[in-house]
């Protein structure tokens, strides 16, 4: 078969104006913008911009139908409300949810104190951040400590790679985890817990406990050794460096431990030392 060369792909030089080859290329035709205002909208334009205080762009577009006045004032007002909010020292971001009314003002000073400690969001989960193959300490239920080699995160799922080569893990099976290199200092601060039983894992979301972001606060602004008690039967001490919904992270010797939320008992979950 014969291939036929596409029209405009071949050596370079040898085909006129386009640069590439083959056909002279067409002008391109840009899209064209909305007309410019008449005589009698600018006068509608100008009236309104004297009485209403907005800009000439938003004015043209209520004397054309394509807004109200009473939209375009109400967002002046939002974004007057924001900037206020912002040079009182609140986040852009918060600030608008504020103004909207998706966020309660106390809860964004909350959620902005919490973010300046951590400088991590409440849904990040911090094996998503680590590049793939990162070597991993996994701590499960029913066996020690191992290490292996973190393929990806999937929605329910760790694809690990190990002796018997790339498996999936549960993450509900997953009490907590470390980069490898951590494994070998944080293991030793597990204990078994006097009086606690083991409950194995939670299996059903009423089961599991979370943290809110009153007990994150606390946390922070005690900075005191945090007691952590597993569904398990063990018990580990650290200092709290970050708290998310799904997991928490301790410092512990110099190295860093990843709780999973969902591993923690539900009815003392937690002592502050």
């Amino acid at each position: 078969m014969i291939k036929v060369p596409k029209v405009g792909r071949g050596p370079v030089g040898a085909g006129g104006p386009s640069g590439r080859g083959g056909r002279p290329r067409k002008p391109a035709r840009g899209r064209r913008g909305a007309p410019g205002p008449t005589a009698a909208e600018k006068e509608k334009v100008a009236v309104m911009v004297q009485r209403s205080g907005i800009a000439a762009a938003d004015a043209l577009r209520v004397v054309r139908g394509r807004v109200t006045l009473n939209e375009v004032l109400e967002r002046m007002f939002l974004r007057q409300r924001v900037g206020r909010l912002v040079k009182e020292g609140l986040r852009c971001d918060l600030a608008g949810q504020v103004v909207c009314g998706r966020l309660p003002p106390e809860r964004a000073l909350q959620v902005q104190e919490l973010w300046n400690f951590q400088q991590a969001g409440w849904k990040v989960q911090r094996w998503k951040e680590w590049p793939p193959d990162t070597a991993v300490g996994l701590f499960c239920y029913g066996r020690d400590p191992f290490e292996v080699r973190l393929r990806s995160v999937e929605r329910y799922d760790l694809l690990v790679e190990g002796p018997e080569g790339v498996v999936p893990i549960p993450k509900d099976q997953v009490v907590a985890y470390c980069r490898a290199e951590d494994l070998a200092t944080v293991r030793q601060f597990f204990a078994s817990d006097a009086g606690l039983e083991d409950l194995g894992r939670s299996r059903y979301r009423e089961d599991r406990w979370r943290p809110t972001l009153s007990d994150a606060l606390a946390w922070v602004r005690q900075r005191r050794p945090v007691r952590f008690r597993l569904r398990n039967g063990q018990a580990v001490q650290g200092l709290v460096r970050r708290v998310a919904f799904y997991e928490i992270e301790l410092e512990i010797q110099g190295g860093r431990l990843v709780l999973m939320t969902h591993a923690l008992r539900q009815d003392v979950p937690f002592e502050v030392g």
